[in-house]
């Protein structure tokens, strides 16, 4: 209960509270994994409430005063098998009951089951508080969707790695893990993480938006085919307009390490220069085997400045059967134009004819055939690459290529 007299305490024990077939039950004001004290800690092993097949419309915590339990040990919530929709709010995830002083915690909230969860809610003080403890070997989370669990949930309004009465906590491995499934993470505080927001596998569609990140290593890291949205001012969706404002302390912003492009408009870098922001983000500028994040434009509508066009390392080499590969890098998106010209300038065939193209490594083919249709013979030619961007800037390199046939 939300009073003194009401609480119940857990210690010493594997699991606080393992529940299935729990309906509408609220767990709320207890003391798991510290003593009646709200300091010393009894640890317990595994979680401190397990909710398991049909468990449906429980709430764990809450917003008034006294509601919110104290979670001090191995995992702190783990809702798995066939369990239905829940609610974890306003809770501590290792810290004594003051909020003060960080206790151990490895995981703070685990959802394995299906069904849609709420952790956090839709007002600031439905959040969640998570901090970490625990041998440096060991993975710790504040929230972890995994293993297909918590399709559609929603993450909003917690805080990890952060005191709830101000200042750092001890730092988490990840604040909040999405695994193979879209979710709903919206106006969480994150800080002193190794990964911000980690997105993995195919599958895992979440929208970003709202959330702070600071002093992480890395503030969003993608992996294995995942698609998050981080931001998307070009559909009417208001909940996936961006508004992450990712610190500069982060040591990236976003690092994408997928083949997919990925979306982060509208968000705030702490900067408006262009490189600046382009030097803290992992794609295919670094990488031509990965996805390209497309961050333009900023929070509020600014274009990012400072970008100089240019062409560098344009190459043209034979391919089998005839034609030619073309490589090169673009410093920032333009409209692009390839020709295959003599050497007196005179055109012989169009690659690509003003073609919006991102920043970053590109590789084009070329068949061989002249705009005629008819096979080019050997020789050697000229490739000539012109990009035009919306500044008006323009960019022009040639490259060598000996045709063989």
């Amino acid at each position: 209960g939300t009073a003194a007299a009401a609480r119940n305490v857990f210690g010493h024990l594997g699991w606080g509270v393992d529940a299935t077939h729990a309906v509408a039950t609220k767990i709320r004001g207890n003391y798991i994994g510290l003593l009646p004290d709200g300091e010393t800690t009894a640890e317990i092993t595994m979680e401190g409430v397990r909710l398991g097949d049909g468990c449906e419309g429980n709430v764990i915590g809450g917003t008034t005063a006294g509601a919110g339990n104290v979670f001090v040990g191995g995992g702190g919530v783990l809702i798995m098998d066939a369990a239905g929709s829940n609610t974890v709010c306003g809770n501590y995830f290792g810290f004594n009951a003051a909020g003060s002083k960080v206790r151990p915690m490895i995981i703070g909230v685990s959802v394995t089951a299906p069904a849609s969860q709420t952790i956090g809610g839709n007002t600031p003080d439905a959040g969640n508080w998570f901090s970490a403890s625990g041998p440096s070997y060991v993975v710790t989370y504040g929230v972890s969707l995994a293993w297909g669990g918590g399709a559609g949930s929603l993450i909003r309004y917690n805080h990890c790695g952060v005191r709830p009465g101000g200042g750092n906590a001890q730092g988490l491995w990840t604040g909040i893990g999405v695994r193979e499934v879209g979710a709903r993470v919206l106006d969480n505080e994150i800080a002193n993480a190794s990964d911000g927001i980690f997105v993995g596998k195919a599958g895992a569609t979440p929208t970003v938006a709202r959330n702070t990140i600071r002093n992480c290593g890395r503030a969003v890291y993608i992996e294995e085919d995942a698609r998050p949205c981080l931001g998307n001012l070009g559909d009417a969706n208001v909940n996936n307009d961006g508004g992450n404002v990712f610190g500069g302390s982060n040591g990236r912003f976003i690092d994408n390490q997928t083949p997919n492009a990925i979306k982060a408009e509208g968000n705030d870098f702490g900067t408006t220069v262009r490189a600046d922001i382009d030097a803290k983000i992992q794609d295919k500028l670094d990488d031509p085997s990965l996805g390209r994040v497309d961050f333009s434009p900023l929070l509020g509508g600014a274009v990012p400045t400072g970008g100089v066009l240019a062409v560098t390392g344009a190459t043209a080499m034979p391919a089998r059967g005839g034609g030619a590969e073309v490589l090169f890098a673009l410093s920032a998106p333009a409209d692009l134009s390839v020709t295959v010209v003599n050497l007196a300038g005179r055109p012989l065939a169009t690659v690509c004819r003003e073609r919006p193209t991102e920043a970053g490594l590109q590789r084009l083919v070329w068949s061989g055939r002249s705009d005629q249709g008819m096979a080019v013979p050997s020789g050697l030619y000229l490739v000539r690459i012109d990009a035009r961007n919306e500044d008006g800037q323009q960019a022009t390199a040639l490259a060598r290529l000996m045709l063989t046939r």
